[in-house]
């Protein structure tokens, strides 16, 4: 996105050509059509130019004042000026019911879009909100002084007073990359993603604007799913006109246009009383019902998503070939998502299917728009379709990419470079369970056989579809109560595994290299595949990802003996640990691939005689099998020969002088040598020798471990909370940092204090995101 002052380009220049000498009749009619087409293409490049040349000069009539601004103090002394301009631009455009509001005093205190429902300390430095949303202080200050709301923010403002703080180059910093690198720098841009993520995670939105102050600089931002794309800088000052006529176009666009969703409209006040009562229907302690409380969350607007595709009309998973449909579905607070902006980002809620009057479960989320790469909906009817037998797997009632007007919806931002950076797509799926997520296990034996009946949809896929998942982790293993009254029973559960949206068929998986680089299955990555995430992504790797799950479930959840900060540690240190590589994708914990290739147990402190402990170590054992057989390349630390090594020089040591020992050394030679013969070279490993190169030693170690006597009640209720990865970023605010005391005046009322020290736990650019989940329910 440019802005652009200068004069408009010239229009092409027209050549008069003469009359052939001779024609007939037919030419002269053909000639005449011909004649009348190019006067018809003159009149539409004419409108076109004048349809730029309108977009390029000021609204007609209107002037803008200049902004008066104090550049002699610091950040917060420009906040009344650049306010008042904005103020001034939106009067004299007309823009009603809109206005610049100062917001960085007081956060939003409605819960957050994280899995700890605390309010979020965030504040941007100001904002365009419409009036009637929004929550002026009670303190004193300015009218115009208001607490932040992120689901009603129009257009987001940020300010830096210091150019050599600001996320991108500047006049004032004329050596500076586009980019810079600085820490501070990188942590003022990370905070702007932040911002932004936070818009698209409260909002049903394609895209958002920002506008990024500099001292006396600006630059306009349009952010979507696939990141964004940054104006040339521009004079505020000097130059009022382009911020006016910016917001002048803003002003005249329809909601769609300025980045809302079309599909997703605000529900009517009988349509929101009617979801937020919707839980009471429901016993308590079900997961629909508890799914349905989070969803009406204080300050979480309800919405009406109007979805048009194939759905099924039975109840039974939707078919090839049925014909689309409408239907309408409110939604309030997600159930779950990532704390990414990029990517396939997903939502999921836990609706209401007013069409139908069924609660369902939908999956938003944005998908790699290429005909090389299948679709998660093309992936679930492969699988009706070509197995036979149970599946244990989701139903899906319907959905696909989401459409407005015969459109689909697209990210926009990099159109230019979609070689390089392919489009997204939006779609959504409908599932007709709604299911709790793997954590929410009662005991070791209903986690086990959650992972098991898993496992064993991941064998059918793959032996009779050749589909291969590469994303196991606690998020895709789901369990769904099939009592009726949706209440866990020791044999009501149904488990499946879900969340198939980067599977491939064995002929679809790149050799080039595997996708590591995920948002919510990094810790249970194999440890090959993080040590080498150049090497293609096999069966094994899967079947290593199970193994995990256990573990990490079992280490957070299980009475293990250790405390809840070793627990905190040995996740962190385990499965959280990212080590950042600036010549390639970041790789694991060098710990964790240690203990795979040792068999070492994960988890320590089980009773020896708890069949978790027994199934763990037998895993363990089949996993340092298969690093036995697999074929890994060399370290390359390693590869100095011992002529490098003395190529320095050599020094003999039989001459030195040694310590004044009181005791009587023993020597080789009295221990009558103690050289250990070792072998010249080691068997050459053989992957047909692996016991996981297919799916059955797995399952058949995991259902003898189902049939044995497992305590009724052995699940932590004081589950390990481990601190917040850094592979995630933080939601605290780059400006400060924030305690829970923070929130809470004499008065009760929510602030936070303008004076806390500047916060370096923002990660600089989002590396694995961390998992979101409020109200545990997963597809």
């Amino acid at each position: 996105m440019t802005t652009s002052m200068g004069p408009p380009t010239c229009g092409p220049t027209t050549h008069k050509e003469g009359d052939p000498p001779t024609e007939d009749a037919s030419a002269r009619i053909q000639r005449s059509w011909t004649l009348s087409d190019v006067s018809g293409a003159i009149k539409h490049d004419q409108r076109r130019l004048e349809l730029d040349r309108e977009m390029r000069a000021d609204p007609k009539g209107i002037s803008f004042r200049p902004f008066a601004v104090d550049l002699e103090s610091r950040e917060q002394g420009m906040y009344p000026g650049l306010r008042a301009g904005l103020n001034d631009c939106l009067k004299v455009l007309g823009w009603a019911g809109y206005a610049t509001l100062t917001t960085d005093r007081l956060p939003d205190i409605s819960t957050s879009s994280s899995s700890d429902n605390l309010p979020t300390a965030l504040r941007p430095d100001m904002g365009i909100y419409p009036i009637e949303h929004v929550c002026a202080t009670s303190q004193g200050h300015s009218p115009l002084d208001a607490r932040v709301a992120w689901a009603w923010v129009e257009v987001l403002i940020e300010v830096k007073f210091d150019p050599k703080a600001a996320p991108f180059s500047s006049r004032h910093t004329p050596r500076s990359a586009f980019l810079p690198t600085g820490r501070e720098r990188c942590l003022n841009r990370g905070q702007l993603v932040e911002y932004a993520t936070e818009v698209f995670n409260r909002q049903h939105r394609q895209f958002l604007f920002m506008i990024h102050f500099t001292y006396d600089c600006a630059r306009f931002l349009r952010f979507d799913r696939s990141g964004a794309a940054v104006s040339e800088e521009f004079d505020y000052i000097a130059c009022p006109q382009i911020i006016g006529s910016f917001l002048s176009r803003l002003s005249r666009m329809g909601r769609a246009e300025r980045g809302y969703d079309p599909t997703a409209t605000l529900a009517s006040e009988e349509q929101a009383t009617t979801f937020k009562e919707l839980h009471t229907r429901f016993h308590p302690e079900s997961a629909t019902a508890r799914g349905l409380g989070n969803a009406v969350a204080d300050r979480w607007p309800i919405y009406l998503l109007t979805i048009d595709a194939p759905f099924s009309s039975d109840g039974a998973a939707v078919r090839r070939g049925t014909s689309p449909s409408s239907r309408h579905f409110l939604v309030g607070k997600p159930a779950s998502q990532s704390s990414s902006l990029v990517g396939k980002v997903v939502k999921g809620f836990v609706a209401y299917d007013v069409t139908n009057q069924q609660v369902v479960f939908i999956k938003d989320s944005w998908r790699q728009d290429s005909s090389e790469v299948q679709s998660e909906y093309e992936t679930y009817l492969q699988l009706r379709e070509m197995t036979s037998g149970e599946l244990y797997i989701p139903t899906l009632l319907g959905g696909g990419d989401v459409t407005f007007d015969g459109q689909r919806q697209q990210t926009t931002s990099f159109n230019e470079l979609s070689n390089l950076i392919p489009p997204l797509a939006h779609c959504r799926l409908i599932f007709k369970e709604i299911c709790r997520p793997l954590e929410d296990f009662t005991n070791s034996h209903e986690l086990v056989k959650a992972v098991t009946w898993a496992l064993v949809a991941h064998s059918k896929a793959w032996k009779q579809c050749g589909i291969l998942h590469r994303d196991i982790s606690i998020e895709s293993i789901l369990i769904y109560d099939s009592d009726d009254l949706g209440l866990p029973t020791p044999n009501g559960t149904i488990d499946s595994l879900s969340n198939w949206d980067i599977a491939r068929s064995w002929k679809q998986i790149d050799p080039g290299g595997a996708p590591t680089y995920r948002s919510t299955s990094w810790p249970f990555i194999s440890a090959r595949l993080q040590e080498h995430p150049e090497k293609q992504h096999e069966l094994a790797d899967d079947l290593e990802s199970f193994m995990h799950v256990l573990n990490y479930c079992a280490l957070r959840h299980l009475p293990t003996g250790i405390s809840s900060a070793e627990v905190a540690h040995l996740v962190q240190s385990l499965y959280d640990t990212v080590i950042q590589s600036d010549a390639g994708p970041p790789k694991g914990s060098p710990l964790k691939l240690e203990k795979v290739q040792n068999g070492t147990p994960f988890v320590k402190g089980l009773p020896g005689d708890h069949p978790m402990a027994q199934l763990l170590v037998e895993l363990s054992e089949l996993c340092k099998a298969h690093y036995e057989h697999a074929v890994l390349p060399e370290p390359g630390t390693y590869r100095t020969s011992c002529s490098d090594i003395f190529a320095g020089g050599l020094y003999c040591g039989a001459q030195s002088t040694l310590p004044d020992y009181d005791g009587v050394p023993v020597h080789e030679d009295a221990l009558g040598g103690c050289n250990v013969d070792l072998p010249q070279s080691f068997p050459s490993p053989n992957p047909v020798l692996s016991p996981l190169r297919d799916h059955d030693r797995m399952v058949g170690v995991c259902m003898r471990a189902i049939r044995r006597v497992w305590p009724r009640v052995d699940k932590r209720q004081d589950a390990a909370r481990v601190r917040p990865s850094t592979r995630g970023g933080s939601r605290l605010s780059a400006k400060r940092t924030w305690s829970e005391s923070d929130f809470h005046s004499a008065s009760g009322e929510v602030t936070v204090s303008p004076k806390r020290a500047r916060s370096d736990s923002l990660s600089t650019r989002p590396r694995c995101p961390q998992r979101r989940r409020s109200g545990g329910l997963h597809v």
